[in-house]
């Protein structure tokens, strides 16, 4: 869902469309493992007061009917993969309304809803996606939603809510939702910028900046001690103190407040939305870019193959 100059869709006749390099990374690495669930991408977002489930779904019904990229069909010729936009009938109704107000735990409920689709897998030819209403309460709703990875990513989903947003304050002001005009450009007009780009001189150029900006960095591969690998330390494991009493590896220096998957403090949080929202990006965009600075500070120097110090 790329932010491109609006350019109607014609959809009197089928056009076939390249995949970009992204979406074919996503094609094969699904049909290497295709009974599993790993590309899709979830969202809820919370919604507290009260919300007009008419409204919301001819929002969210025209929306999607808008993008482009949530209406795909992926056809196979001769090992070729092509993509197409097929709309879906006018009046197609996409969301499912889910009412837990009267479970035991809403919230609960909510969660194992959003977790059970979440392991659903999507159809790689032609992704459905979901969305779900999901009532808590009088005054409250989760809006979740599963995409695709082939289709969206993270922008694009961001951009997606955004429009839904819009179009729910359209249709609460009494505006014709059938009147607004795409927020986001054609898919053709992605693919063709990707292909312009390939094709110029400025792929080359990027490849030498980069290739040349790591060049010192892996010098006899990731099995050696002598080399300089990028940091590849893990943050999803076992603690280093904790894997020493195991008669693993000892912790190396610096590494015995490694973080081990613990749910950011609120206080924290609430800060990088803060902070996102006076330099108008988001909170996971800010969160981003201090791993980012806390990687160069606490990684000054070259690491062997385990990931430790070598100095």
């Amino acid at each position: 869902m790329p932010e491109y100059p609006s350019v109607p869709s014609d959809e009197s006749a089928t056009e076939y469309l390249e995949l970009t390099t992204a979406q074919q990374g996503v094609w094969y690495g699904q049909l290497v493992d295709p009974d599993s669930p790993k590309y899709n991408i979830g969202e809820c977002l919370e919604i507290r007061g009260g919300v007009d489930e008419g409204l919301f779904s001819a929002a969210l019904d025209r929306a999607a009917r808008l993008c482009d990229s949530l209406n795909l069909v992926f056809d196979t010729d001769d090992g070729a993969v092509r993509q197409r936009v097929v709309r879906p009938p006018a009046g197609t109704d996409r969301l499912h309304r889910v009412d837990l107000a009267e479970a035991d735990d809403p919230v609960a409920a909510a969660e194992r809803y959003m977790a059970d689709d979440m392991a659903t897998v999507d159809r790689l030819e032609a992704p459905t996606h979901h969305f779900a209403l999901l009532r808590l309460g009088p005054r409250l709703h989760y809006w979740y939603v599963r995409y695709h990875h082939i289709a969206v990513d993270g922008l694009g989903g961001a951009l997606f809510a955004r429009t839904v947003a819009d179009l729910y304050a359209r249709a609460a002001r009494g505006e014709d939702l059938a009147q607004v005009e795409p927020p986001t450009g054609p898919l053709r007009a992605l693919v063709a910028d990707e292909a312009a780009y390939r094709a110029s001189d400025r792929l080359e150029a990027d490849r030498a900046h980069w290739t040349g900006r790591f060049a010192d960095r892996a010098a006899d591969g990731p099995g050696s001690e002598d080399g300089n690998p990028l940091l590849r330390r893990r943050t999803d494991l076992t603690r280093p103190a904790d894997r020493s009493a195991d008669g693993g590896d000892p912790p190396g220096p610096g590494t015995a407040d490694l973080h081990t998957g613990e749910t950011l403090p609120q206080p924290v949080f609430d800060g990088l939305r803060r902070l996102a929202a006076g330099h108008r990006t988001t909170w996971s965009a800010v969160l981003v870019a201090a791993v980012a600075a806390y990687t160069a500070r606490t990684a000054p120097g070259p690491y062997n193959h385990r990931g430790m110090p070598l100095g």
